[in-house]
């Protein structure tokens, strides 16, 4: 699948990276008796170490609730407290691009690695993820490939999908098999591979793809994983067609060519245009079935 982790980050990971926390906790510890004497925190000490926890708990759960336009200011507030907050960035970054906000997420992802004191490959797959989102394959390329040793499986997956923007199916085919090799034949990895094939416009062997893809799904006792997988991208970017064709050869692999033929009604009346149509109806002809009237 697109690389892509729109994860809620950890509040407690989060609080510890805050400068108030941090300051508090030495305050505390310093005032610590040498001697063994009953000692408690002030109330205001309290409050102010949950302050620093709930803040990040609050931006985070605007960003889970889909509340963009609350959250992007909500993490910019944080940032601009303490700027070295990796995983806060990295939530920005997240939320800019569902949102659609390429330029954005793009110039607050070189922001984070510019801030960051340590390089972090999460940040480096966010950049690249994010200019493949704003059109540009040409800028994921580079950024993606240099988190190619800490996240191997990821950055095979994003180059993959960089070179099928570029028609490079050769490159892609590439990549994707190596991002199953390198992952433990993860069902997502399998599933890509079958995009490749299927965007190179060799139908037979991307249904013969997805049909591993579910029998691994299946053998790692994960049976729904796959439709899962392709449900979450449909709702993060309903304009990819691709995500709704593949979800749809999956339940008329698992014989349930209603539940295909929804998919492919969804995809039509979400992307009402005649590319969705055409892609609707080859995805029916692999399957020897015919569209609809609408």
């Amino acid at each position: 699948m697109i690389w892509r982790r729109r994860t809620a980050a950890r509040p407690r990971a989060l609080a510890k990276n805050c400068t108030q926390y941090h300051q508090q906790l030495i305050r505390c510890r310093q005032s610590i008796p040498k001697r063994r004497e009953s000692w408690r925190p002030s109330a205001t000490s309290a409050r102010r170490a949950i302050g620093a926890v709930r803040f990040p708990i609050r931006a985070t759960k605007l960003a889970d609730e889909r509340r963009d336009d609350e959250a992007v200011p909500a993490f910019r507030a944080l940032l601009a407290k303490n700027p070295h907050l990796q995983d806060v960035w990295s939530k920005l970054g997240e939320v800019l691009v569902d949102s659609g906000r390429y330029d954005e997420a793009i110039g607050t992802y070189k922001s984070a690695l510019a801030q960051s004191e340590i390089f972090s490959p999460d940040l480096a797959l966010g950049l690249g993820f994010a200019y493949l989102k704003a059109g540009k394959p040409n800028e994921t390329i580079p950024h993606a490939e240099l988190a190619m040793s800490t996240n191997p499986r990821e950055v095979h997956e994003l180059l993959a999908r960089a070179y099928i923007e570029q028609h490079d199916f050769a490159k892609a085919e590439q990549h994707a098999q190596a991002a199953i090799d390198s992952g433990g034949r993860q069902p997502t990895s399998i599933l890509l591979l079958a995009e490749v094939q299927r965007a190179e416009g060799k139908l037979q062997e991307a249904l013969q793809t997805i049909d591993a893809a579910n029998a691994r799904a299946r053998g790692l006792n994960r049976p729904e994983e796959a439709m899962a997988a392709f449900r979450s991208e449909i709702a993060n970017s309903p304009q990819h067609l691709q995500s709704y064709a593949n979800l749809a050869l999956i339940y008329f692999i698992e014989e349930n060519p209603r539940a295909g033929r929804e998919v492919l009604d969804e995809m039509i009346r979400k992307n009402p245009h005649r590319g969705a149509r055409a892609l609707a109806a080859k995805t029916l002809d692999a399957v020897g079935l015919k569209l609809q009237a609408h």
